[in-house]
């Protein structure tokens, strides 16, 4: 039984971005990351900086796909790793079983192109994953709920030069 889309067929994938499992799970990132409540305590520049980071990681996928280079897929895993790194500043759950198959992805796209330059062939993107990492599907956060039970608890105030009423004292 095929898909409809509009009450048509659904056409078959167009690109081969769309074909790839390194950005359908860079892409369940990026759901994870939206819908996570990103704590206020670091002002919105953690929140910006981690949804940005996870923006990139599905571009730079389907950029490295769609140019089947090197370059942009080692870009996409610096930019996983800095949002591995926000989530873990956050306190995020959840997240590591999706990175780790990501990165496994990714990993195995690295080798099929070094693979394809060897042998001259051209590079086909796979049919399933060639890694076992099991892949969570995410839920937001309720709120009031704890993320972590190792997170930290927020401070009540803010270091004097960060204070916004203007009593900080220069130094």
């Amino acid at each position: 039984m095929t898909a409809l889309v509009r009450g048509r067929p659904a056409a078959p994938p167009m690109f081969d971005h769309e074909r790839e499992p390194a950005y359908h799970l860079a892409q369940q990132l990026l759901t994870f990351a939206s819908r996570q409540r990103w704590p206020s305590e670091f002002g919105a520049y953690l929140r910006t900086n981690g949804l940005k980071a996870a923006n990139r990681v599905v571009s730079d996928v389907a950029e490295g796909v769609g140019k089947r280079g090197r370059n942009s897929i080692l870009t996409a895993r610096g930019e996983l790793a800095e949002l591995c790194a926000a989530f873990d500043t956050a306190g995020f759950a959840g997240w590591r079983p999706m990175a780790a198959e990501l990165v496994c992805a990714l990993d195995a796209l690295l080798h099929r192109y070094d693979e394809a330059r060897a042998d001259g062939a051209p590079y086909t993107p796979p049919k399933q994953l060639t890694c076992g990492v099991a892949v969570e599907q995410s839920r937001p956060v309720p709120r009031g709920a704890s993320r972590d039970s190792r997170r930290r608890p927020a401070r009540r105030t803010a270091h004097p030069r960060l204070r916004r009423n203007g009593d900080a004292e220069e130094g």
